[in-house]
């Protein structure tokens, strides 16, 4: 290091022999040299910097030709450091394996100088150095505490740098081990594991969290296989905001075919599932015996989706929460027949308490099927039917929202009814303040955005102002 720092701190700009004789022998970072080079001549100090570096990273991956794009050349790069990490944890664990197999066998030699009377006979004794020690405790994979918190991380990169991740297997289908089988496919697809997909913080979360991961195609085999091998109860699964394609959902929703009796709550808002998808999953609903909570908003279903999967769910016992928003529902000419399973649910029904089917277009006559059947619902609490079009006027009859104030004033157990954005206009509000007269159950009604003008707003307030209003509403 001094002879080449005493080479850098001549007078004369760096020459590239200097530079090679700088590269070739340098052994720690480039900064070590910066520092050296910074007690003489400062001006070339980042020039030298920069092609210190360059030349380490040309010595780790080698030469990219210059024609090679920046994406192409940023994915050659990204392999190739993962195949010299892969080829670093090789060599250490082959080390380290010797170092325990060493260690073993001096234990072992050292116990026999001891006890010589203990030594087995020489038809029984055993060829230490042939024999495979194991490499790992036996565990329980279905103890929850192998997924969760810290120590729970540091095992699961522990798994991966061992060389327990890396030997050949004749079948992949033997492994065991969920976190295993998770590195060992992503390694055939050419994908680099994380941690946060099985190990979650403890006791945060659902029991698989796989929300906002921006999973690809290539990574969905790898949950797959580990969620096969899964033998611990899954009670929550939580895939909001992946973007899962049809296929891509099938194959995540078959591989939890074998947890369908301990699911309780299945989360996949934010998603493009299709047909096939909603099929499947209507499929194995009458295997949910403890499905409480079902979120697919946000899906673009359409119509003929919604339907499907309303009618597997007329059935349900245990279901209290469904969100069917932002699903185009009532775009299509099947509308009425969604309407008509929702207009079912909510009577068959004896657990359903949150429904939100908020940003979808329901309007006109067929929406009018499900509003005159809420009153009908015994255990309906909270009703989100905000940013539809239930206040339109179509066909020159009344609007839907009129439909409320039946609602309202019946026997309904509702106690939270979000309709605004709904186009309601004041004439819609009168009927609504009449029927909260006789109102004493309704604690919350949500009419902004609505075009009611103010004589609606006086109806309501003269309303809640009224002595002999029952209403419940402050």
């Amino acid at each position: 290091m001094n002879e080449i720092a005493k080479n850098v701190n001549s007078p004369k700009k760096v020459s590239k022999k200097v530079f090679e004789d700088v590269s070739s022998k340098l052994g720690s970072p480039s900064f070590i040299v910066a520092k050296e080079v910074s007690r003489g001549r400062r001006n070339s100090l980042c020039e030298l910097t920069i092609e210190l570096e360059r030349a380490l990273f040309e010595q780790r991956v080698g030469s990219i030709p210059f024609e090679v794009n920046a994406l192409d050349r940023s994915e050659i790069v990204e392999k190739k450091l993962h195949q010299l990490n892969e080829e670093k944890q090789m060599k250490r664990s082959a080390a380290a394996a010797a170092n325990r197999r060493n260690q073993e066998l001096l234990v072992i030699s050292s116990s026999r100088r001891q006890a010589p009377d203990s030594r087995p006979s020489t038809d029984q004794s055993v060829d230490y150095l042939n024999t495979d020690f194991p490499e790992t405790e036996i565990e329980n994979f279905m103890d929850k505490k192998l997924y969760r918190g810290e120590s729970a991380k540091e095992r699961f990169w522990g798994i991966y740098k061992s060389s327990r991740a890396f030997k050949d297997q004749s079948n992949q289908d033997e492994i065991e081990d969920p976190r295993l089988a998770y590195i060992k496919f992503c390694e055939s697809r050419n994908v680099m594991p994380k941690a946060g997909i099985l190990i979650k913080p403890e006791g945060i979360g659902a029991d698989l969290n796989l929300a906002n991961q921006n999973l690809s195609k290539s990574s969905i085999l790898p949950i797959k296989e580990a969620i096969y091998r899964m033998k611990m109860p899954i009670e929550s699964v939580d895939l909001t905001g992946n973007l899962l394609s049809n296929q891509a959902s099938i194959d995540l929703l078959t591989a939890l075919d074998d947890q369908a009796s301990h699911l309780q709550v299945l989360n996949l808002f934010g998603n493009r599932m299709g047909i096939q998808a909603i099929e499947k999953l209507a499929s194995g609903m009458p295997a949910h015996e403890s499905l409480y909570h079902l979120n697919v908003g946000e899906n673009h279903l359409g119509d003929r989706a919604a339907n499907i999967l309303l009618k597997s769910l007329a059935d349900s016992k245990s279901l209290k929460f469904l969100n069917l928003s932002n699903n185009s529902i009532g775009r299509s000419s099947e509308c009425s027949q969604v309407c008509d399973s929702l207009a079912l649910l909510l009577w068959k029904s004896n657990s359903l308490e949150n429904l939100d089917l908020s940003w979808n277009n329901l309007s006109g006559e067929n929406s009018r099927k499900l509003i005159q059947r809420i009153p009908h619902s015994p255990s309906l609490l909270n009703l989100n039917l905000s940013n539809n079009a239930l206040g339109l006027h179509l066909g020159g009859g009344e609007p839907a929202a009129a439909d409320f104030e039946e609602v309202i004033s019946g026997d309904s157990p509702l106690r939270v009814l979000d309709i605004s954005f709904n186009m309601i206009n004041g004439r819609t509000a009168f009927c609504l303040s009449y029927g909260l007269k006789h109102n004493a159950v309704l604690e919350q009604l949500n009419l902004s955005g609505n075009p009611i003008g103010k004589k609606g707003m006086l109806y309501l307030l003269a309303c809640m102002n009224d002595p002999e209003s029952s209403s419940a509403i402050e």
